[in-house]
């Protein structure tokens, strides 16, 4: 199987695992540029592995423990090393936002033993922190997503709006070179860029698994970023399109 048919199917079955039941025109619009009948192939792959359950006209995950354990245990060494890139962009005194997913959470464990302002959307990310007496962490209110292990909604935007942080650290379940960083929910878009346009400096902590070409109309614009921290496998030509469009790549 080649690395592209792969990294496809990965990301069909990542959708299907967020959205839980996706109907095949649904689908059909995360792969614009892929065949209906190569969809129905990757379907029947994932389905022929008990990955996932297949219905007419549709697919749905199968049962399975919470999706953010699932992704704390993939791309592990990956993670730890984008993390450690991360925490090196830390100062004392600073106000960061935090936001969910396994990445931003393994950063959490390697945060500096400085005085820090930690305003964070996550429950994963504010379970993994150390304690430290010098961080002032606040948990931002909303409706929480317990299958993400998310907070967003109107409680979390308008805190968000009376915030100023120096980075903004933030995670993605999928990246395109063109069309930007990739999300399931509209709701989550809008709370995500809330906190990056209250930021001096926007960061994306992305492994290379998260390049799959998929993508929804819910996306952050890749010019909204000024830092990307992923791994040594990201493909160099991406890092390239990355660079000549400004972004700082680490």
């Amino acid at each position: 199987m080649s690395a592209n048919i792969e990294k496809r199917r990965q990301a069909v079955l990542d959708i299907i695992n967020q959205m839980g039941t996706i109907n095949f025109a649904q689908l059909e619009q995360y792969f614009p540029n892929v065949s209906g009948a190569t969809l129905r192939k990757d379907l029947q792959y994932l389905s022929d592995g008990r990955q996932i359950m297949r219905f007419h006209g549709g697919a749905k995950s199968m049962p399975r423990e919470p999706s953010f354990v699932s992704r704390s245990n993939l791309h592990r060494e990956e993670k730890k090393m984008i993390a450690a890139k991360a925490a090196s962009l830390i100062q004392p005194a600073q106000s960061i936002f935090l936001t969910a997913g396994s990445t931003c959470a393994e950063l959490a464990k390697q945060m500096p033993d400085y005085p820090l302002y930690l305003a964070m959307d996550g429950l994963d990310t504010a379970m993994s922190l150390r304690y430290n007496p010098s961080i002032t962490v606040e948990l931002l209110g909303g409706e929480l997503d317990l299958n993400l292990m998310r907070v967003s909604g109107s409680p979390l935007l308008e805190r968000l709006d009376k915030l100023h942080f120096n980075i903004a650290f933030l995670g993605t379940p999928s990246f395109h070179p063109r069309y930007g960083f990739s999300y399931l929910s509209e709701i989550t878009v809008t709370c995500l860029k809330k906190a990056a346009e209250q930021s001096e400096q926007v960061v994306m902590l992305m492994d290379s698994s998260k390049l799959n070409y998929a993508f929804t109309p819910c996306n952050i614009p890749i010019e909204d970023v000024d830092v990307v921290i992923t791994d040594d496998m990201l493909d160099e030509k991406v890092v390239s399109q990355l660079r000549e469009r400004g972004i700082r790549v680490l």
